[in-house]
């Protein structure tokens, strides 16, 4: 039985408020308790979970649209904010993501759990989640790459290899392949000893 290891890598979710360049605005929304950064952009609670609105400023035409918002789509800042988490605990998840996303509103369903998000199917077809086997471990889970770039088109690698399973391969590369036993003998190179995840 192969086993499977999931990895989430943090980094790759946090990185874009990594980035610091001159005139940057550290403006982004904090805490573990953040849903986003306005009425119009953040997560509301659904009767049976949760989802992300986006739309615009000047979407309230759009807002209006939706069944029982009309008289509520003229409301601004935290009085709308309210309005819209009282309303939208009316109706289903997808319910509401089918009705913003059929009057031009982005909306999508947010997945709580890790391991759900990792083999959701949109991401695993969008290769944001990749699963691979490694030589020792198994089916191995990764996020893969966010960046898609038209040039330079992202492929996905083999899972970094046992440690030191690669030292003869690096080492012919640099002419130096018929001294891989003197160097693990004086310990500079380690083929084993050396645990995989």
């Amino acid at each position: 039985m192969s086993r499977r290891l999931e990895v989430h890598d943090p980094m790759t979710l946090q990185s874009p408020f990594m980035q610091r360049y001159e005139g940057k605005r550290w403006d982004e929304p904090r805490g573990q308790e953040t849903l986003g950064s306005g009425p119009l952009h953040r997560a509301y609670q659904a009767r049976d979970g949760w989802f992300f609105l986006d739309a615009r400023t000047d979407d309230g035409s759009r807002l209006a649209a939706l069944e029982g918002l009309f008289e509520i789509a003229s409301l601004d800042g935290a009085s709308l904010e309210r309005a819209l988490e009282h309303h939208f605990l009316t109706q289903t998840v997808d319910h509401w993501v089918s009705r913003c996303m059929a009057a031009g509103l982005g909306a999508h369903r947010c997945i709580l759990d890790l391991p759900e998000l990792m083999h959701d199917p949109w991401v695993v077809e969008h290769e944001l989640s990749a699963t691979r086997a490694h030589d020792d471990i198994g089916l191995v889970t990764t996020c893969g790459p966010a960046p898609r770039l038209s040039r330079t088109p992202v492929h996905i690698g083999k899972p970094a290899p046992r440690p030191g399973s690669d030292a003869h391969s690096i080492l012919a590369e640099i002419g130096l392949a018929d001294r891989l036993e003197s160097l693990i003998a004086r310990g500079i190179v380690r083929v084993n000893g050396v645990l995989a995840g």
